[in-house]
């Protein structure tokens, strides 16, 4: 399971899809491929159009409304990924995990998620791009990473971000910060290394899926970080 950032598809722009810069990812996602033969999940977040949580909500209501904003808006990623991973010459299939009522029309065509078409996909070798993260509100992309990769079979997380890895504190106003090579699921959650939401952390350890946190604004980290080379994973010893 690949976990793509929405604002890596946004590029310098910081908002919506650079058209260059989400075929950059394309190409480094299927490079993945076809150097590991591993076929990846992927699936992206919303944070170049909205984030539920940063909306300004004041009442649970309003709160489930933009989080169905943020989820449209990681189905529009997951069908721009899917069309440049497919230009890029890679087969791939866009699947919606949201009910297609709350859909704009344009995005109820698209095929509804279901985790046997996302592993028959894998096995035939086609890349599966999940849109809508968890397909509720009030849960972030991280957390729908890790249950969507746990029930489509997925040994592994790779979590991008904008920073290194996990860190002591934010390396972002701290340059003290201290980047750490392996982690305890247990360190993480007791220690609040919330580069990932509490719950998805919790998922994680019980399925016992490793979690990889790495950079992933510089072209070539997904590999280095399956890999091993760079980056802080995080286990459950």
């Amino acid at each position: 399971m690949t976990k793509v950032s929405g604002e890596q598809l946004a590029g310098e722009q910081m908002h919506g899809i650079c058209e260059g810069t989400t075929l950059e990812v394309a190409r480094e996602i299927v490079e993945f491929y076809e150097t590991t033969g591993v076929v990846p999940v992927l699936l992206p977040g919303g944070g170049n159009f909205v984030r539920g949580r940063d909306a300004g909500a004041t009442t649970a209501v309003e709160r489930a409304e933009a989080d169905y904003d943020g989820m449209e808006g990681t189905v529009t990623n997951a069908q721009a990924l899917t069309e440049a991973i497919r230009e890029v010459g890679h087969k791939a299939i866009c699947l919606v995990n949201v009910m297609p009522a709350l859909l704009s029309p344009e995005h109820r065509v698209l095929p509804t998620y279901d985790r046997r078409i996302a592993r028959d996909s894998v096995r035939q070798g086609v890349i599966p791009v999940v849109g809508g993260g968890n397909g509720r509100p009030y849960s972030s992309t991280d957390y729908a990473s890790v249950v969507v990769g746990g029930e489509t079979g997925c040994m592994r997380i790779m979590k991008g971000t904008n920073v290194d890895g996990v860190y002591d504190k934010d390396p972002r106003v701290n340059p003290d910060a201290i980047c750490f090579d392996s982690l305890t699921f247990d360190q993480v959650i007791t220690e609040g290394l919330n580069v990932m939401e509490p719950t998805a952390w919790v998922v994680a350890r019980e399925l016992e899926m490793p979690v990889t946190v790495y950079n992933m604004l510089q072209a070539g980290n997904l590999l280095k970080a399956f890999r091993g080379e760079i980056g802080t994973r995080v286990e459950a010893t």
